[in-house]
């Protein structure tokens, strides 16, 4: 994910705290072998004190779920936790003169699974 310098989470303890305010997350691979990546919705919590590299996540996949059947052993995924977001007006800036955006919050955390 693209995220200027000025609004990246850089700190493992405020990276904790976001997982820890919005664990709900869309966890994401893409098969080694090539085809369509799959994507579940789940939640994920923390097992380790902050979230820094080599720190772990806890979540279940239902073994109904297609995408149970690829995550094995060291494949590689993506956790993607979303926060709040919402529409910016340009009507909202002194000069109007800006375009419109959208202001949204979201950590990416990669990684590789490990089935316990």
């Amino acid at each position: 994910m693209y995220a200027p310098a000025r609004y990246r989470i850089e700190e493992a303890a405020r990276r904790a705290a976001f997982v820890d305010a919005h664990g709900f997350a869309m966890l994401v691979d893409v098969p080694p072998q090539g085809g369509a990546p799959l994507a579940s919705h789940l939640p994920l919590l923390r097992l380790d004190d902050g979230l820094a590299p080599g720190d772990r996540l806890l979540g279940h996949i239902a073994c109904v779920n297609p995408q149970a059947a690829r995550l094995r052993d060291g494949v590689p995924v993506l956790a993607v936790f979303t926060g709040p977001d919402g529409y910016v007006s340009p009507a909202w800036y002194v000069t109007g003169a800006d375009a419109p955006t959208w202001n949204y919050s979201a950590l990416h955390v990669t990684g590789h699974i490990s089935a316990c």
